[in-house]
């Protein structure tokens, strides 16, 4: 039988555009991971950085005499957003004489009430609620509660996310007593606000103090009287800005829980309101022509 003639291969002159279509879409490829890694979606990194925190159990405020380090020792190291914490840290531990003889009121550390009061919380901070989102201490201000934006607040938003109303709940009902001044506090970072509802960190942490206030008055019947909201932006460091936990930590709310007295105290240091007398009354009006119109009836 013969063999079938051997048919001669066609040249294909066009094989090179498959290895350009290759390289066509892997350069697409390279090119859209570049701009997903350059846009990262804040609020999912929030959310990523707590869940992996929470699940390393690794804690949000660490201990404040670690905070400066061994750049303490040489004072022309130090950067400028480092000096900020420093000189906070050095108003928290100005002696008690200072206090008292400038007529700044008693340091709140030696007040019994407030002491029982921090102790109830710290326990409340153990549980698994507040655990890793809440720090508790007591200071010359008064009880500090700390607030972690990771665990309450979404990126760029000052509206409590829905997990965290249950933890701010459970404060605001070990809160709810006679005799208590509360100012709640907020504070950021030092990175720019880029776009949102919010153009500023002012406007920011103002914000997120307010929406606290507003939900102990309308949830839980606080009153307004011995309520009060301040926003600090990025002015009242407790870490440094230089690395993402120490933005972290700076990202927070701080509730502010005084006696009232302290707050009376502090009161009588403004200075008394100075009595405005009336104008005197122009010359020509008034009684003056009454009597002169009598005169000339006379």
């Amino acid at each position: 039988m013969p063999r079938k003639p051997k048919i001669p291969e066609h040249v294909n002159h066009e094989r090179w555009l498959v290895s350009y279509a290759d390289f066509i879409t892997l350069l697409f490829a390279f090119f859209t991971t570049l701009y997903s890694i350059s846009s990262v979606d804040q609020k999912k990194a929030g959310k990523l950085m707590y869940s992996m925190m929470t699940a390393l159990h690794l804690d949000f405020f660490p201990n404040p005499k670690a905070v400066a380090g061994s750049a303490l020792n040489n004072p022309q190291l130090i950067p400028i957003e480092q000096l900020a914490i420093l000189a906070t840290k050095r108003r928290e531990k100005e002696p008690e004489s200072m206090g008292q003889g400038s007529g700044m009121g008693a340091d709140a550390r030696g007040d019994k009430r407030l002491q029982g009061l921090a102790s109830s919380l710290q326990r409340l901070v153990g549980g698994s609620i507040l655990k890793n989102r809440v720090q508790v201490k007591l200071d010359r201000r008064g009880i500090i509660i700390s607030l972690a934006e990771a665990g309450f607040f979404d990126p760029g938003a000052a509206e409590l996310r829905e997990g965290a109303l249950e933890a701010l709940t459970v404060i605001a009902q070990e809160l709810q007593q006679p005799s208590l001044d509360i100012t709640v506090e907020g504070h950021s970072d030092n990175t720019p606000t880029r776009g949102g509802r919010y153009k500023t960190n002012w406007e920011l942490s103002t914000a997120r103090a307010t929406f606290v206030v507003v939900y102990f008055i309308t949830k839980h019947g606080f009153s307004p009287d011995h309520l009060s909201a301040m926003g600090y932006g990025e002015f009242r460091p407790v870490d440094s800005n230089a690395t993402p936990a120490g933005r972290a930590r700076n990202r927070r709310v701080d509730i502010v829980v005084r006696s009232q007295p302290s707050r009376e105290a502090n009161d009588s240091l403004l200075p008394p309101l100075t009595p405005v007398e009336a104008p005197p009354a122009p010359k020509g009006t008034g009684e003056e022509h009454s009597k002169k119109g009598s005169e000339g009836h006379h």
